[in-house]
């Protein structure tokens, strides 16, 4: 198993997308392991951070964004890349 990081150094949505987009169109075969932190703000919500989260929930927020994205989807079915977990891998078995 290889891990590739979708999001390099992108810090804007746009610049999400494109980077994973990029990553997955140039991805050779193989199991790969993308290793992110999605999360979402939720208004009302902020009480429940702790102290430095606020610019990680942000980012977070991004990833999910980006992650859910029309364009990921496409480009992941359209190069027929399997989403699998762990208990997908016989390793773990």
């Amino acid at each position: 198993m290889k891990r590739v990081s979708l999001f390099e150094d992108a810090t804007t949505l746009e610049e999400m997308v494109a980077s994973a987009v990029n990553i997955l169109e140039n991805l050779g075969p193989g199991t790969w392991e993308v290793y992110e932190h999605p999360g979402m703000i939720i208004e009302g919500e902020e009480q429940h951070w702790h102290i430095g989260a606020v610019g990680n929930a942000a980012y977070r927020d991004l990833v999910t964004k980006a992650l859910v994205s029309k364009e990921l989807k496409e480009v992941i079915k359209r190069r027929n890349i399997k989403l699998i977990g762990y208990n997908d891998l016989k390793f773990w078995q």
